[in-house]
């Protein structure tokens, strides 16, 4: 598991910048986020979740189901995104919520799966509790402002991409140290 983790750091810096990106636009444009946002996020979790099916299918190591599976999840929204954007909108707060939590979850496991290699996972465990808590607020507190919203979103994605480039900066030394890493 460890050395499948390992290998994904190219795809987690891919994801960060992915996320930055995403960020910043929510930043730049928040009055017309809600409607340009639907087709931006379904493009985006497009492209992430097959990269997260890409890297699992590929690799030949054993603990791929969790990263397969959240792929076809990000598929799955991203193509509602897309298919459905009027319908969408009155929904796409609840899946970012919803989103945010499954991230937390798996930033939270991964942290855990990673402790003997890495002696710093504590702060990747620390914003998966913050996703968590953020994907609960914004599914709660949904009525709140658009523009407040695309702000929470776009500081959200911003940190979760930042963080997601120091963990795949950091996987990559353990993928020099591990033994047979040809992944």
């Amino acid at each position: 598991m460890q050395s499948f983790l390992a290998g994904l750091w190219s795809t987690l810096i891919v994801r960060g910048v992915l996320s930055i990106i995403f960020g910043i636009c929510a930043f730049a444009w928040p009055g017309n986020f809600m409607a340009v946002l639907s087709m931006v996020f379904g493009v985006y979790l497009l492209i992430d979740g097959a990269v997260s099916v890409w890297s699992a299918l590929t690799s030949k190591q054993q603990g791929r189901t969790i990263p397969i599976f959240g792929g076809l999840l990000c598929i799955a929204i991203g193509l509602t995104a897309l298919i459905t954007p009027a319908a969408f909108i009155g929904y796409l707060i609840l899946m970012i919520g919803l989103w945010n939590i499954y991230l937390g979850l798996l930033q939270i496991l991964t942290a855990i799966a990673m402790r003997k290699e890495l002696d710093d996972t504590g702060m990747q465990a620390f914003w998966g509790v913050i996703s968590i808590l953020f994907g609960l607020a914004i599914s709660y507190y949904w009525w709140a402002g658009v523009v407040t919203i695309a702000w929470l979103i776009g500081l959200a994605s911003i940190t979760t991409g930042a963080i997601l480039i120091w963990l795949g900066l950091r996987l990559r030394g353990v993928e020099k140290r591990l033994p047979n890493s040809n992944i």
